[in-house]
Formats: structure tokens, C-alpha cells, sequence
């Protein structure tokens, strides 16, 4: 043992090895047959021109590699002084703690201080409490004072140097020190012939194990309750749920690293299953995760009240650890350079712009990457420049700036590929679709897009049921969606759906994403029940691992605020979207876009009661908002003039709705060009105004102007180009051409059965339309067989006593009063009647269905004594002994008569009265025209 000491006497003598020593284990030095001691993989210590009896062997081998990795401390933690832990100046009595460590486990078999992490290993040290050795243990009390002299925790409380501990051993009686050398050799022997394997496996373990914990130089006490501090500072409502949830998300994050990086060492240096390419990939994959990681921690503890609405979404999109184990994705990474330093500043660049972006800050997030895409391009390795780039595509995207984001995503793509880089090729693809396919609507170009998807990632060999799978078929489903193809997009959303799950977990907002898209396509499929269950859903996770108080709550109380509207549960939507603005003005304040979303819900929701008093400021008040919060030909603008002109459109004030939606289609035409989707939307609403001013040529140009956008960008197939359809079909139908009218008809009922499912309200609306068109043609039972099948699927959809039932019972009721058939006109007015009331509908719509009503009654009871009139005169004919019974018979049909004759003239009464209030001066002269002729 003295001998060992003089060799690491003469190892630390050059000053520039401080710090170092720890290097050396008790497993490097031991006794070889000859009996002279041998040090074996001296690595940074020297051997000098000391004892001849001693000498150095060097030791080469995957088994022998050190600790060198950009951001951990050099050597092995278990071995380090605690200063050197802490990351603080060290001297020559770190190294000698280091001795005195490797010493104590020769010894004794175990290591002075034992710590499963860096962290553990410093507040043991720190003690200078050791660990209590063997009961068994055959050691000399003033030897293990000498060791324990040299772990104390306190640099001054140890030996000095070297020297002085061995000034201190000769100070002792030169028998026991030669009876100790004796029997030290011979416990050494023992040792090294019984666990020198033993030994060198657990040093590679902890080598690796050290490592796994350096991320505790990013994740630990003082991060942790930094980052709580700051979400804290905010003041927000639900930043104390936050802070759990985003530190609960950083915790496992930091235990996958740090597991990550110890089985790749592992794999490496000790199992031998991986070459040192690959473990030298796996640390490089592994660095950026890390950064990405600590950019994160940054973004999120500044205490910015953004960051902290996004904290949790952020914390859980953190890029998968798992990627960096997996040897066939490693391969497919491009090779890391030679000189990585430069490389990785830029790539510290980068996670702080990702982290941004995932932070909601996305002016911050352009100015970082676009910095990175430049040094990036400085520096000539081209796979960072495609990281950058694609980055910059993803940002522009985000603020909605598509056609700047596509350029910028296809460079980031093409050079991507050609630079050996799938993996980011990948994520811009479907960055592509997305941005191509669904936000441009550019649908062909979109799958197209998809295709090279699809090939990037068979290339990476990504498994079917992995992440980027799962979001590849989302992606995918967002084309079919924009293309009407909804039974596409949900057979691929449910099997995302189902991979993200699996991977993710059920409350992982990716798949919380996917469940709310799968939602919308049920809607838009007109299954309700099932979209309302998935909205629920989403709803009782964000509230659980968002808190009750999150803004982002206020999102899925409106999505299911929606779906309950489309069921006519309209109190309770009003509700939903009531708590909605209320979470969203709490948290961001009066004047925030999103605030001005809730109040547009709000508004639609009283629109469906017709209660548009009470929508209009609702309207007005979002258009306020977005016009100071928004730039003035942002789409959000445009569509809160749109909705204001509609209201207006509603309530009469046709003269405000057209100058608001001409507005719109100048602004849509600015912002998106000519030929966009959005900008046909416009000119249908602008057509279906001039319909009501009686314009036909410029309705029926408008139209047509529509229909020829939708069908280029959307496809001929799409269910827009039914609407549009539609809309020409009653231009032709005002214009009196019913033959062309019913064609145009025919054909929008034809896309709609093929792209929705057979209960779609939308095909409702298609056999309404038929039916009107064949009822102008005369054809009542064509027109009577589309309304009854209107009736069943609102019935099957709606409920049997939902209000808009109503619409089509009086519509039947006409085609039974066109047939002469008042009875039936009379059953379907009254149950139409009962439901409006019930509803509380306008009288707006209440004054025609009773003034409809008291005419069947009328004609019914006219038509009834008519023909009892012609009973009688058959019955006189005959002769009849029961003369009495046939008077009592005549005298209860003509007071039946008299009733429903009574009812029809009450209820035409009450219409009167309606268009009086309403200032309706037609409906009152039908009205009064009515009673003039029954009443007298």
C-alpha cells in the first residue's frame, strides 16, 4: 500500500493534474505474481523514476475510457473530493481525498461515501461521516485514522500533501508498519484473486451511472424551485397546477435522460454491444435533448405569463428520449462534426428558439432562429441549417404567415435530405402537410407532401406504432378533413388516436390534440353523440392536469359548447361558452384575442335563439378587440366582420350587412388572394344579400365565382362545393328555371350522401331544398317524400322536440294544404306551434306558423261541414227509425265545426298581434285579411 501511495505521490507532484486523481480506482492497482505492485490504466497520472519494485501498465480497451463528455466533470464521482463535486477550485488535497477514497475501499471493500447520484455523493461527503466498515474487517485503528484524516470534508482538516500523510505512517514503529505491509499485500491479493473483476465492472457502472447524473447540472433542487418560483410570480390562477404538472413532466423527463445516457454508456463500455460510433451518436442526440431541455427550464421560470398558459403543453412535447437509444435511428443521423464546440453553441441557439416556440413566444422564437439559421450557415454544416430553417418554417406557421412558412419548411426539407438528416427531414414533411394540405387547402399538394412523409420514414425504419407515426397520420387526416374525405380522416385519426395513446399515455396533449380532431370530424360527420362524448373527454382531463382555471379549459368548454348546440341543448351551450369568456378575461384581461373567440361563441350561441339584441355588442365587442390586437388584414378580423355583418343580415338591416361583408371580401381577397377558399365564403354571403335586394345577375355571378374556387382548391367532391350548389340552385329556383334548379339540387345531395354519414344535417338541409324545388314544380309527392326524410333524420338527430323540427312540419303542412289535405296541415302546424313555445321562439317565427295554423283550422272545419252536409243529404235519401240520434249527431258535428273554426280564427288572433308588435305590415294584412273573411 505505501508503495501505491508513492506512485500517486509521484502521479500529483505535477500541479497540473490537480483535480484529476480521481481517475484512479482501487481496481486499477494490484499485485501482480511477482509480488510487485502494479497500476494498471494510469490514464492522466504519470509514472515517475520511482521504486524499482513498482511498474506501470497501461490498459487499453472500451473498459478503460473516462468520463470526457462535454458538460460532466472529469472522472469518477465516487472518488471525488467534495469541492470537486460542487464544480469549485481543487488542489493537491483533492487528489488526496481521492487516494484516501480508493484507500478506504481497498481496505474495507466499499467506498468511503455511498450516493446513487451526484448529488447524494456531495451531502454524503459533505457529513464526513463515513460509511460504518465490515464488522469483519482485520484493519489497524491508527491506519483507518490516517484514511479518514484524508476524506474529511473540509480541504484544511486533511493531510496537505502526500507528503505529510507519509511523514505521519513513518511516524509510527517500523514493526507494525512492516507487519502491516505484510498483511495489507496479503488482503490485497486476496481481493484483487477473488473481485478485481468484480471491481472493474461496478467502476464502468458508476463511470456510467456518473455519466446519467450530470443532468442534475440542469435538473435539480435550486432549478426546480426556481422554475416553480416563476410560474408562481405570474399570479396567474392556475399557475400553483402548472407548476405541479410541468415539474412532474421535467422530473420523468430528467429520469429518461439520465437513464438514457447510462444504458448507452453501459451498452458501450461495458456490455459491448454498441461501437463507439454509435455511443458517440447517442451522446450527441442525447446533448441536444438536453439543451432542449434547459432552454425550456429557462423559457418557462422567466416568470412570463405566456409561457406559463403553455407551460404544460411545453413540458410534455419535449422531444422523446427514446429516439437517441434506438441504434437504427442513430445510424440514420447525419455524423456529428469534428469540431463540436462551435456547432453546439448554435444548437444552444436553436433549443432556446424551439423553446419559444413551444413557450407561445413566437416573435422571440423567428428572431432566435433566424439568428441560428445564419451562424448556422457560418459554420457550413448543413444538417443545423435544416434544423434552423424548418424551425423558422414552424414559427412563421404559427403566426399564421403560411406562404413564408412553406418556403422556408420545403428548403429546410430538401436540404435536409440531401444532407443525410431523415430524421428533420421527417418533422418538415409533416410540418408541410399541414401547412400545404390543411391551413392552404391545397389538398393534392398536401398528400403529395404526406408521400414524402411516409418514404422519410421507412427510411429512419420508424416503427408503425411510434409518435412520429401517430402524428403523421393527425397530419394526414387534416387533408381529408380540408377536403371533405371525413371518413378518411377518421379512420386515420382513430388509428393515431390509438398509437398515441399507447406511447403517450391518455393525458399527453398530443393525444388530447388528436382526440379534439377526432371530435370535430364526428360533428362534422353529424355524429354528435359521439363528438359531445369526446369532448366531455378532453374537458375532464385539461381540467384535471391543468387545473379548473386554465385558460386552456375555456378551448374544450367551447368545442363541446359547439357540438351542443348542433343537438339544440342551447342553455347549456350558453353556459359552457358563458364560463369560457369568464376563465379567459380572468386569466389574459378584457382586450386578448382569445377573449374576443369566447365572446364570438357567446354570440353564435344566442344567435341559434334567435336573441340577436343580445348577440350584436357581443359581436361588436370581439371585432374591437381583434382590430387593436391584430394586424388590420388578419383572417380573425375579416371573421368578426363576417359574423357582425350576419346578425345584421338577421335582424333586418340588410343595407349594414352588405357594406360589412363587402368589407370582408376586400380584406380576404388582400390577404389570401383571389382564388382561396375563405375568399369564396365571402362572396357566397355576399350573394345571398344581393338575393334579398332582388339583385339575380350579380347573385347568380358571385356564386358562380364561388363555385369555381371551391371546386379547383378544394376538389369537385368536397361538401363546400354542395353548399355553393346549393346557393346556385336558388338563384335558378327565384329565376323560375326549376329544371336547372332541381339538377344542381340533385347533384349537392350527391356529394354530401357520399362524403357524410347518412344522419348528416346537411343532407337535411339538401332534401329540404329538393323539396321546396319540387313543390315549385307542382310534384307534391316528390316534394312530400324529400320533407318526411328532413323530418327523420332532424328526429333521429335532434330529438322529437327540438325546435327546429318545426321548420320542416310547417313546410309539410303547406305541401298537405297545396293537397287539400287541412287535417294533416293541422297535426303538423299544431305540434310546430307547441315546440316554438316551448322554445320560446321569435315571434318573428311565431306569428306565420300560427297564421299558417289558423288557416288549416279553418279550411278543415269548412271542409267538415261540407261533407257532413253531404252525409245528411245521403242519409235523408234513406230511411232511418232512429230519428233522434241522427239530429244529436248533426248538432255535435257542426258544434265541432263551430270549435276548430273558433281555433283557427283565436290563433290568427294571436298572429295579428305578433306582426303588429313586429311592425310586419304584409304578415298583418294577411292577418287581418284572414279574420276579415271568417270572422263576421
Amino acid at each position: 500500500m505505501v508503495q501505491i501511495w508513492f506512485i500517486f505521490w509521484f502521479a500529483i507532484s505535477d500541479s497540473a493534474l490537480d483535480g484529476e486523481i480521481s481517475m484512479l480506482r482501487a481496481q486499477t492497482s494490484v499485485f501482480g505474481d511477482d509480488g510487485r505492485v502494479r497500476v494498471m490504466d494510469f490514464g492522466l497520472a504519470r509514472a515517475g523514476d520511482g521504486d524499482p519494485t513498482v511498474e506501470t501498465v497501461s490498459s487499453r480497451g472500451a473498459l478503460s475510457h473516462e468520463l470526457t463528455v462535454a458538460g460532466t466533470i472529469m472522472g469518477t464521482p465516487a472518488y471525488m473530493a467534495p469541492e470537486q463535486l460542487r464544480g469549485e477550485d481543487v488542489d493537491e488535497r483533492s487528489d488526496l481525498f481521492s487516494l484516501c477514497a480508493t484507500t478506504w475501499e481497498a481496505l474495507y471493500g466499499q467506498r468511503p461515501y455511498e450516493g446513487e447520484s451526484i448529488r447524494e455523493l456531495l451531502v454524503a461527503s459533505e457529513s464526513g461521516r463515513v460509511t460504518p466498515p465490515p464488522s469483519r474487517a482485520r484493519v489497524p485503528r491508527w491506519l483507518r485514522r490516517c484514511v479518514e484524516r484524508g476524506l474529511a470534508a473540509a480541504p484544511e482538516r486533511r493531510y496537505q500533501g502526500v507528503a505529510e500523510l507519509l511523514a505521519a505512517l513513518d511516524a509510527d514503529p517500523s514493526r507494525r508498519r512492516v507487519g502491516l505491509g505484510l498483511g495489507l499485500g496479503l488482503g490485497l491479493a486476496a481481493v484483487t484473486y477473488t473481485g478485481a473483476a468484480r471491481l472493474h465492472t461496478e467502476g464502468v457502472r458508476v463511470e456510467c451511472e456518473a455519466a446519467g447524473d450530470s443532468i442534475t447540472a440542469v435538473w435539480n433542487e435550486r432549478s426546480r424551485a426556481a422554475l416553480r418560483e416563476g410560474l408562481l410570480a405570474t399570479e396567474a390562477s392556475y399557475a400553483a397546477t402548472a407548476a405541479d404538472r410541468v415539474i412532474q413532466r421535467f422530473e420523468q423527463h430528467a429520469e429518461s435522460w439520465r437513464r438514457a445516457r447510462a444504458s448507452s454508456c453501459v451498452d458501450a463500455r461495458l456490455r459491448g454491444e454498441w461501437d463507439e460510433d454509435t455511443l458517440d451518436r447517442s451522446v450527441w442526440c442525447l446533448d441536444a435533448r438536453r439543451m432542449e431541455f434547459e432552454g425550456l427550464l429557462e423559457e418557462l421560470t422567466a416568470g412570463d405569463a405566456e409561457a406559463a398558459r403553455k407551460a404544460v403543453t411545453a413540458a410534455a412535447g419535449m422531444s422523446q428520449i427514446a429516439s437517441c437509444r434506438d441504434p437504427l435511428q442513430l445510424q440514420a443521423m447525419p455524423i456529428p462534426p469534428r469540431d463540436r464546440e462551435p456547432v453546439q453553441a448554435v444548437r444552444r441557439v436553436v433549443s432556446r428558439a424551439e423553446a419559444q416556440l413551444a413557450a407561445g413566444k413566437l416573435g422571440q422564437g423567428l428572431e432566435s432562429a433566424r439568428a441560428a439559421h445564419e451562424a448556422a450557415e457560418a459554420l457550413g454544416w448543413q444538417p443545423l441549417v435544416a434544423v434552423a430553417g424548418g424551425l423558422i418554417g414552424k414559427l412563421l406557421a404559427a403566426r399564421g404567415q403560411y406562404e413564408e412558412a412553406e418556403r422556408a419548411l420545403e428548403d429546410a426539407y430538401f436540404l435536409a435530405a440531401e444532407a443525410g438528416a431523415p430524421a428533420v427531414a421527417a418533422d418538415t414533411a409533416n410540418a408541410l402537410v399541414r401547412v400545404v394540405g390543411h391551413s392552404q387547402s391545397r389538398v393534392p399538394e398536401g398528400l403529395r407532401w404526406y408521400r414524402h412523409l411516409d418514404v422519410v420514414l421507412s427510411a429512419l425504419a420508424e416503427p408503425d406504432d411510434s409518435p412520429r407515426r401517430g402524428a403523421a397520420l393527425d397530419a394526414l387526416a387534416s387533408v381529408y378533413a380540408s377536403k371533405g374525405d371525413y371518413r378518411e380522416a377518421h379512420a386515420h385519426l382513430e388509428r393515431a388516436l390509438g398509437i398515441l395513446e399507447r406511447a403517450l399515455g391518455p393525458e399527453h396533449p398530443d393525444v388530447a390534440r388528436t382526440r379534439d380532431n377526432l371530435a370535430l370530424v364526428l360533428d362534422s360527420q353529424g355524429r354528435y353523440d359521439e363528438a359531445i362524448a369526446l369532448y366531455r373527454r378532453a374537458l375532464e382531463i385539461e381540467t384535471r392536469e391543468l387545473g379548473p382555471k386554465h385558460p386552456s379549459v375555456a378551448t374544450s368548454l367551447d368545442n363541446l359548447g359547439v357540438a351542443l348546440e348542433q343537438r339544440g341543448e342551447h342553455a347549456e351551450a350558453k353556459r359552457l361558452h358563458a364560463r369560457g369568456l369568464e376563465l379567459r378575461e380572468r386569466a389574459f384581461g378584457p382586450e386578448h384575442p382569445d377573449v374576443a373567440d369566447s365572446l364570438t361563441n357567446l354570440a353564435v350561441a344566442h344567435c341559434y335563439t334567435l336573441d340577436y339584441e343580445t348577440a350584436l355588442p357581443m359581436f361588436r365587442r370581439a371585432l374591437e378587440i381583434r382590430e387593436r390586437a391584430l394586424d388590420p388584414g388578419h383572417p380573425d378580423v375579416a371573421q368578426a366582420l363576417g359574423n357582425l355583418a350576419a346578425v345584421h343580415q338577421s335582424m333586418g338591416d340588410l343595407a349594414e350587412a352588405r357594406a360589412l361583408t363587402e368589407r370582408v371580401l376586400t380584406l380576404r381577397e388582400q390577404a389570401l388572394g383571389p382564388d382561396h377558399p375563405e375568399v369564396a365564403s365571402a362572396l357566397s354571403n355576399l350573394a345571398l344579400l344581393c338575393v334579398s335586394a332582388g339583385e339575380l345577375d350579380r347573385a347568380f355571378a358571385l356564386h358562380e365565382r364561388a363555385l369555381a374556387i371551391r371546386e379547383s382548391a378544394m376538389g369537385p367532391e368536397h361538401p363546400a362545393v354542395a353548399d355553393s350548389l346549393d346557393n346556385l340552385s336558388g338563384v335558378y329556383l327565384s329565376r323560375g328555371e326549376h329544371a336547372r334548379a332541381k339538377e344542381l339540387a340533385l347533384r349537392a345531395l350527391e356529394i354530401r350522401e357520399r362524403a357524410l354519414d347518412p344522419d348528416n344535417l346537411s343532407i337535411a338541409l339538401s332534401c329540404t331544398d329538393l323539396g321546396i324545388i319540387h313543390r315549385a314544380m307542382g310534384e307534391h309527392d316528390e316534394a312530400r317524400r324529400y320533407h318526411e326524410r328532413t323530418l327523420a333524420i332532424r328526429e333521429r338527430v335532434l330529438g322529437r322536440e327540438h325546435a327546429q323540427l318545426a321548420f320542416t312540419l310547417y313546410d309539410l303542412a303547406e305541401l298537405a294544404l297545396d293537397q287539400r289535405r287541412p287535417a294533416d296541415a293541422v297535426a303538423r302546424l299544431e305540434r310546430a306551434v307547441a315546440l316554438r313555445e316551448r322554445a320560446d321562439a321569435d315571434p318573428a317565427l311565431m306569428a306565420p306558423t300560427r297564421l299558417l295554423l289558423a288557416r288549416a283550422l279553418i279550411l278543415a272545419a269548412e271542409r267538415d261541414a261540407k261533407e257532413d252536409a253531404e252525409e245528411d243529404a245521403e242519409e235523408d235519401a234513406k230511411e232511418d227509425a232512429n230519428e233522434d240520434a241522427k239530429e244529436d249527431a248533426k248538432e255535435d258535428a257542426k258544434e265541432d265545426d263551430a270549435a276548430q273554426r273558433e281555433r283557427g280564427l283565436a290563433q290568427a288572433r294571436l298572429a295579428r298581434d305578433a306582426y303588429r308588435e313586429l311592425d310586419d305590415a304584409a304578415g298583418l294584412r294577411a292577418a287581418e285579411t284572414l279574420l276579415a273573411k271568417h270572422a263576421g
